[in-house]
């Protein structure tokens, strides 16, 4: 089982990370922020974007080139 989860978390890691992957991400946050104004920009048309946003920064962050917390400056993380 390990073995064949393995291998599918390296096939998706792959597959996302393709420009294909960005342009279709980038036709989502388009067609969510066109469709804005029909749903009142209501908190559940919010948090669909804001879950979106999480599960892609999550995944760049545990990606070997993307940046950790450990990587910002201390002064991003305090207020003032």
């Amino acid at each position: 089982m390990q073995k064949a989860f393995r291998k599918f978390a390296e096939r998706a890691s792959v597959a996302v990370g393709t420009h294909w992957a960005f342009m279709i991400a980038i036709g989502i946050i388009g067609t969510w922020g066109a469709t804005g104004p029909l749903f009142g920009f209501s908190q559940q048309w919010q948090l669909v974007v804001n879950s979106f946003t999480t599960i892609v920064r999550r995944r760049w962050a545990l990606d070997d080139g993307g940046p950790s917390v450990s990587d910002l400056p201390l002064s991003c993380l305090t207020e003032g």
